[in-house]
């Protein structure tokens, strides 16, 4: 973490200080340093990955991308599942994992038994079309890579089973009245076998394409 430089006093003079001014230009200082700090905090806090990951035992009604409905996991049951963890608004670390498995997933271009899966972690704003338009951003085919959102009850429930570690942070209100925040999360990627049994963790922000696609090409 960076710390900031505390400024020397100036002894001598002292300017009459414009309340407003130095409220406004403080406000715009937190917010500027808490979107460089957070990610940073994210990944230094929530960067492990326990062996308990990933798992679970119920099935979850999620929506896909096209607004289809998909019963999570046992919808991808006989293919081979790759499953990871991004919301829209994340600056950095999400991007780093779709970047790295989008990769992974051209190298396995001719497999058509593996399907991949985003699971927000944020419902709240992320919904069909925001999960669409974060595919097609990215240049991402979503045939067979689908982008999971749903209820945010429902939601939090499949994360909390799968002991995803998030949490929302610097909350402010936007002057149009909406909410401005960072979520702070682990950042695991998790493949499962055909029989929806885990084989195999990866940390999103540390993957090697190679590794993955070679991980994936030997589950049964």
């Amino acid at each position: 973490m960076m710390d900031t430089a505390s400024m020397s006093k100036q002894p001598t003079f002292v300017a009459p200080i414009n309340n407003g001014l130095l409220g406004a230009s403080r406000n715009v200082w937190e917010s500027t340093l808490a979107a460089f700090l957070l990610p940073l905090m994210a990944i230094l806090f929530f960067g492990g990955c326990s062996n308990s990951v990933g798992e679970t035992s119920r099935v979850y009604k999620l929506t896909d991308e096209r607004g289809r409905t998909v019963t999570f996991p046992s919808d991808y049951r006989g293919r081979k599942l790759v499953v990871s963890y991004i919301y829209t608004h994340c600056p950095d670390v999400c991007i780093v994992t779709t970047t790295g498995l989008e990769k992974a997933r051209k190298q396995l271009a001719k497999s058509d038994d593996v399907t991949f899966v985003s699971i927000t972690l944020d419902p709240r704003r992320d919904d069909t079309t925001a999960l669409r338009q974060y595919a097609e951003l990215r240049g991402i085919d979503t045939k067979n890579w689908h982008f999971l959102t749903g209820p945010e009850s429902t939601v939090d429930s499949l994360l909390d089973e799968m002991s995803l570690v998030r949490r929302r942070s610097f909350i402010e209100q936007s002057q149009t009245g909406g909410e401005l925040y960072f979520i702070d999360h682990d950042d695991p990627v998790v493949l499962w076998d055909r029989k929806g049994e885990i084989r195999a963790r990866f940390k999103g922000t540390e993957l090697n394409p190679d590794d993955v696609s070679q991980a994936i090409n030997e589950l049964p």
